[in-house]
């Protein structure tokens, strides 16, 4: 699998914005061009003076919720690899699948 990186990243990606209340996830970022898919290369770099308190903050909270997903980040790898018959998009078929998941 030559794309996996790439893959989980998307998957943390989702989970980041998932976790978002306001309609835009993470607004400051979006609007400074920050990608938060660290398995891709950047062609052109960001000018640092872009990186304002906002952003930052933005990325600690991306940050805390990818390493609190590791259960949501079990479940989607198993259904990367096998057909779980487990619907995704039902947020609590979901978490009770991940969660049992997890737990064993």
């Amino acid at each position: 699998m030559e794309n996996i990186d790439e893959y989980i990243w998307q998957r943390r990606i989702h989970h980041g914005v998932r976790q978002q209340k306001g309609t835009v996830p993470f607004p400051e970022s979006v609007k400074v061009g920050l990608d938060f898919n660290a398995a891709l290369e950047r062609k052109e770099k960001l000018d640092p003076g872009l990186l304002t308190n906002a952003v930052m903050l933005e990325l600690c909270a991306f940050a805390k919720t990818v390493t609190q997903s590791e259960m949501y980040f079990l479940l989607e790898m198993l259904d990367f690899n096998f057909d779980l018959g487990v619907d995704l998009d039902n947020d609590q078929q979901y978490y009770e699948y991940a969660r049992r998941a997890h737990i064993k």
